[in-house]
């Protein structure tokens, strides 16, 4: 990672109260990328940046540093001969999660590159629509004649040109662009549950969002609420004084963003919500900016995690399939193998689960008119005396005690099967799930 970061002025009004992001006319976005150059490099970057400027980005304004609020768009730009010592290039780990386009070799080379180029944009926000699109070729074009290779400080993601071009720049628009492009979700254990966190909000002058304790089996629809949040802001959605912010589905601005969305979205999608913000705390490794966290507060629910699965079937909706099926005996049978399964799946559970990786286990609920109700839960904690507490993932259609998202205890002796999802999405069990749909059929 590397060590010297934004020496620069941070020009982004530091707004700490949430209704202060609905004054945005004067903002100053600054963000900053950088160009890494393969040992040997011979070529000229500052020459290459200076010609570039002059015959093909006419709006932009070379400064020698970003010392005061431009009214213009403007560059400052900085040429380091040792980048491993004062900006470091990423390792070989992060380039293999959050490195497009570069082949092996390039990223076992890239580890010995002591030159880079560190530009540093600034802009007024009114000219925010100009202002990115030339950064981004600007960029882009710099490592493609010199073959560079691209860092974004703001997400902390490197590309080569050619990535660059097809995941940044032609993904943008005359009626803007989608924002997921442009930013990165960092999802991870925090005690108990997850924390999710964007890294790149600041290139558009808004705070990166948080969305705190929420369980693995969440991850997607808590990050397609993060991004449409971050969506709705980079587009003009503002919060009231209260800090409640509209998110609509039906006006997102995007047109490809908006028609795809759409398409995914469950029977009985609300399509728009009303989201409470208040002002986050940072953590470690945070990016350094404005965050604001999605409080769930407000929303029906006896727990947080019922109150967090409320307010994303509201917006996307949900579908939840009741089966009325007698347990034959290849049922009976795939549920008693899946039961010999669980001493195992409790010892690794117990060990830790890899981040991305959760358990559930289907259990028996007992319904109104004394029957059952067999729905799953995703596994929290996992006693030696064989009780599970977990988070119902079904909404009950016969138990109205109960809501999806509410923590419940089941007993290991009465688990009927169990489904184990990998952090590369693979997943094992529930082969009386895969017997009951052939069943249906």
């Amino acid at each position: 990672m590397p060590i010297l970061r934004r020496l620069v002025l941070l020009l982004t009004c530091a707004l700490a109260a949430i209704p202060a992001l609905a004054a945005q006319d004067s903002r100053i976005i600054s963000f900053e990328f950088a160009v890494y150059f393969p040992p040997g490099h011979k070529g000229d970057p500052i020459a290459v940046a200076d010609r570039l400027l002059r015959e093909q980005f006419p709006r932009y304004r070379r400064v020698e540093k970003l010392d005061q609020p431009p009214q213009q768009p403007v560059v400052a730009l900085r040429l380091t001969t040792r980048a491993k010592e004062d900006y470091s290039p990423p390792d070989l780990d992060q380039l293999h999660y959050f490195g497009y386009g570069l082949s092996r070799a390039e990223a076992e080379a890239l580890q010995g590159s002591q030159k880079a180029l560190i530009l540093d944009f600034a802009y007024p926000a009114a000219v925010a629509a100009s202002g990115m699109p030339d950064a981004l070729a600007l960029t882009e074009l710099i490592a493609r004649q010199q073959h560079g290779f691209i860092w974004d400080e703001e997400t902390r993601e490197t590309y080569s040109a050619a990535e660059w071009k097809k995941r940044r720049r032609d993904t943008w628009s005359a009626d803007g662009f989608d924002v997921q492009d442009h930013i990165v979700i960092h999802a991870y254990k925090s005690g108990e549950y997850i924390r999710a966190i964007s890294l790149g909000m600041a290139k558009f002058g808004q705070p990166d969002i948080v969305i705190n304790d929420f369980s693995w089996s969440n991850q997607r629809p808590m990050g397609n609420l993060l991004n449409l949040t971050a969506q709705s802001l980079v587009e003009g959605a503002r919060p009231d004084t209260q800090g409640r912010l509209r998110v609509d589905l039906t006006a997102i601005r995007h047109r490809p963003t908006r028609e795809r969305i759409l398409a995914s979205l469950l029977p009985n999608a609300g399509r728009r919500v009303d989201l409470q913000l208040k002002a986050a705390k940072a953590e470690e490794g945070d990016p350094r900016n404005r965050l604001v966290e999605i409080d769930f507060s407000s929303q029906p629910g006896r727990g947080l995690p019922e109150k967090q699965d409320h307010l994303v079937t509201t917006l996307f909706g949900s579908q939840d399939e009741v089966a009325h099926i007698r347990h034959d005996e290849a049922i009976l049978a795939a549920s008693q193998a899946a039961k010999g399964r669980l001493p195992a799946l409790r010892s690794a559970f117990r060990r830790g689960l890899a981040p991305g990786e959760y358990l559930m286990v289907k259990a028996p609920f007992t319904r109104t008119d004394g029957g059952r109700e067999w729905m799953w839960v995703e596994v929290m904690s996992w006693a030696d005396n064989g009780r599970i507490l977990g988070l119902l993932r079904n909404q009950p259609q016969m138990v109205p005690a109960l809501k999806a998202g509410a923590e419940v205890t089941v007993q290991e002796q009465d688990v009927f099967d169990y489904l184990r999802h990998h952090a590369d999405g693979r997943e094992e069990g529930n082969e009386t799930g895969k017997l009951l749909q052939q069943a249906q059929r």
